[in-house]
């Protein structure tokens, strides 16, 4: 194997893009040490740290579809930090190691990479820096039930962010403190926080379009929370569109169970169980088998709620699948079960559980499932 050219090295330490570029080629990790290297003996301190936020950006990217090629982005930041013994690089990579961490519900150990990051941080004498770090140390206190010492530490990184202008950074901060005060059943409180968020990343652009997202979810969720059952379903629906252009595939499924449940609350059975048999195919494909899970248990009981409804079903017009293997044992049919006083029974408890069911105990269930998708921390 060959070093790279002086050349090469000088071509692409000033053009992050060609670097990104040059980086997604190489397969090798030694070529890409290497490569790594000697742009930081090349490019100056400005050069390296633009460098170092666009190779975080795309392992921002990579979190949505491929946890392993954003972690590969994550070891480039670091190496870079580490070969240009900037220790504010370091932290940048650490910080998302950390996200990436809290993504597969690894809390704890997420939240020991976020505090080396923020001393790293602090170190090189870069308060913005652990602002950023206080950013995403907010999800998992959060998961880990460690709310003041979230709550205290953010609103100090808020000021930091504030009067250095970092508007963006911000409404990282607005979003995440929303999901921690729902956490703490300040849901209207949390509600102010996450329209703030919005707002500013919908003035952004495109550019931030998946942070947008994150925080629209959310905000559905909060929305689904305080009553607002209509602008829940709006919100919800224009995520998972977003989540589909973007390929991100499992976060759309998330979606999707999420808009299945609000339609199982409002008495749309044959919706929901659409929407629910898709999510939890999805969710089992993408190996989450929690709320897979859910999305099964909801959907049956969709199911039983709509063949127990006066609406006809495909379920009912057949023998075969109204067989007593194939449905709950209150809810079968007289002609199977050979009985007119059993079938009249049946259709008169199916007829109550619907009830009972769609009325409420399905608004009850819907209502703790929109928790079902595990909220993320905004990037940072």
């Amino acid at each position: 194997m060959t070093s790279p050219t002086p050349l090469a090295v000088d071509a692409v330490a000033h053009d992050p893009e060609a670097l990104v570029a040059r980086l997604a080629a190489l397969d090798d990790a030694d070529e890409r040490t290497r490569m790594l290297a000697a742009v930081a003996l090349t490019a100056d301190q400005q050069a390296l740290r633009t460098i170092a936020e666009r190779l975080k950006d795309e392992a921002d990217r990579a979190r949505y579809h491929d946890a392993d090629l954003a972690r590969r982005w994550c070891a480039d930041v670091v190496t870079l930090g580490r070969r240009a013994e900037a220790p504010s690089i370091v932290a940048l990579g650490r910080m998302v190691e950390a996200l990436l961490l809290y993504d597969q519900g690894r809390h704890l150990d997420s939240l020991v990479l976020f505090d080396e990051a923020g001393a790293l941080a602090r170190s090189a004498g870069d308060e913005v820096g652990w602002a950023r770090v206080q950013i995403g140390r907010i999800g998992p206190c959060r998961a880990l039930g460690r709310f003041d010492e979230a709550l205290r530490r953010a609103d100090e990184a808020r000021a930091i962010l504030e009067t250095a202008g970092e508007r963006l950074r911000a409404a990282s901060i607005d979003n995440n403190l929303a999901m921690l005060l729902d956490q703490m059943g300040r849901p209207a409180d949390a509600l102010a926080y996450s329209e703030r968020a919005l707002t500013t990343y919908r003035a952004t652009g495109p550019r931030h379009v998946a942070l947008m997202l994150d925080t629209l979810a959310n905000h559905a969720l909060l929305l689904w929370r305080l009553g607002h059952v209509r602008a829940a379903l709006q919100a919800h629906q224009e995520a998972r569109d977003g989540y589909g252009a973007l390929g991100a595939a499992m976060y759309a499924a998330r979606e999707d169970l999420n808009i299945g449940t609000v339609y199982l609350a409002l008495g749309h059975y044959a919706t929901a169980m659409g929407l629910l048999a898709s999510a939890r195919h999805d969710l089992r494909a993408a190996g989450l088998a929690y709320p897979a899970a859910q999305a099964g248990l909801y959907s049956w009981n969709a199911t039983c709620a709509w063949d127990g409804s006066a609406t006809p079903s495909p379920r009912r017009s057949s023998c075969a699948m109204n067989s007593p293997a194939a449905r709950p044992p209150w809810n079968r049919c007289g002609r199977c079960c050979g009985s007119p006083w059993l079938a009249r029974a049946s259709r008169g408890r199916a007829r109550r559980w619907a009830l009972w069911t769609g009325r409420q105990a399905c608004w009850r269930w819907a209502r703790r499932a929109a928790c079902s998708r595990p909220t993320r921390p905004c990037s940072i």
